[in-house]
């Protein structure tokens, strides 16, 4: 899913007519479910307002591409021009979760080079 989010977003620049494509970065926001596998019943449908609220507050920086539910986390994929600027604009809304201890964010830089692991 990632990569069809990346071919998309290239599309869209190279048709907007700009020269050159913007470099993709990436904010990966990983949920502690209460288990090892996918949640307890129900738990992994309560976050879906967490992604759609992240998508609000990462507004024209990035978009949202969707998440990953498997080995104990929730994970949300964040894509755009800058990871630190997509991260300062989720940053409230991540810390108003009140996310499980485990929980953490990852900010991927250009070519997919893992930078900052910051925990929730």
């Amino acid at each position: 899913m990632r990569g069809i989010a990346a071919v998309l977003f290239g599309l869209a620049v190279a048709a907007s007519g700009c020269a050159t494509a913007p470099v993709h970065e990436a904010v990966v926001v990983n949920l502690k479910l209460s288990d090892a596998e996918f949640g307890a019943s129900g738990e992994t449908f309560a976050l879906y307002p967490v992604e759609d609220a992240l998508s609000r507050a990462v507004g024209s920086l990035g978009v949202v591409d969707g998440h990953e539910i498997g080995g104990g986390y929730f994970v949300i994929y964040i894509y755009g021009e800058s990871a630190d600027r997509m991260y300062e604009a989720i940053k409230p809304t991540l810390n108003n979760l009140g996310a499980r201890t485990g929980s953490f964010v990852v900010k991927r830089g250009p070519n997919d080079s893992i930078g900052e692991r910051l925990e929730l």
